[in-house]
């Protein structure tokens, strides 16, 4: 994991700017932790594993809320910081994240929030 220097700058920060950082602190882990699918899909459906980190990713910019995906539906800096092919729509991305197995989710994420923290700037 490379080893990052955050720094104060006079420069304004948008909304998305750490968009790449959290993308890039998950990227090789939830990877190789996260299954692609934890159960059976189509072969052009979005992934659960997109799933999930379309759910991270709105939780590091403070969204909390289903709906809030719709602002992120067009936004390539989101969905390239993410590694996400497409956005899901916020119905379909609702339901999916309703169908998740709780418990193969928790234990997926727990061991990539394990993995997080006892490697790269944090470990």
């Amino acid at each position: 994991m490379k080893q990052y220097k955050i720094k104060t700058g006079k420069g304004e920060l948008n909304s998305t700017s750490g968009n790449h950082l959290c993308g890039l602190l998950l990227e090789d882990h939830a990877q190789r932790i996260l299954p692609s699918n934890f159960q059976p899909r189509r072969s052009d459906a979005i992934s659960d594993r997109e799933i999930l980190l379309t759910q991270i990713g709105l939780l590091c910019n403070g969204r909390t809320d289903f709906n809030d995906i719709d602002l992120y539906r067009g936004d390539e800096i989101f969905m390239n910081a993410f590694g996400l092919k497409k956005v899901a729509s916020e119905p379909v991305f609702r339901c999916r994240s309703d169908d998740l197995p709780p418990a193969r989710t928790h234990v997926g994420l727990r061991k990539l929030n394990t993995e997080l923290l006892s490697s790269g700037p944090f470990g």
